[in-house]
């Protein structure tokens, strides 16, 4: 899946939902994880800085996955964008309750 020139390749099909995200020379810039209503993203890696962290509603998202797929490409969408800023050296962070 291609967001904001990213490829999000998901690593799994069971639960949880997550994603290795690659630029377009195919260098691993991300991370993405779905897990017990927790979402997150790390920036370049699994191991670097969190730059996207929401929590959900438990009974939506308990399960490890989106509710719909509008809803995977909102919020894949941006995470791109904060994902984009730190490649291009304007690092964000996104970080919700």
């Amino acid at each position: 899946m291609l967001y904001n020139g990213l490829d999000f390749r998901e690593t799994s099909c069971a639960c949880p939902e997550q994603y290795d995200v690659y630029d377009m020379d195919s260098n691993l810039v991300g991370c993405v994880r779905l897990r017990r209503s927790h979402l997150t993203a790390q920036y370049p890696s699994n191991d670097g800085d969190l730059v996207y962290e929401i929590h959900f509603d438990a009974d939506d998202h308990n399960d490890g996955r989106f509710c719909s797929e509008s809803e995977r490409s909102k919020y894949l969408s941006d995470i791109a964008y904060v994902i984009r800023s730190n490649i291009n050296g304007f690092p964000i962070r996104t970080l919700m309750d």
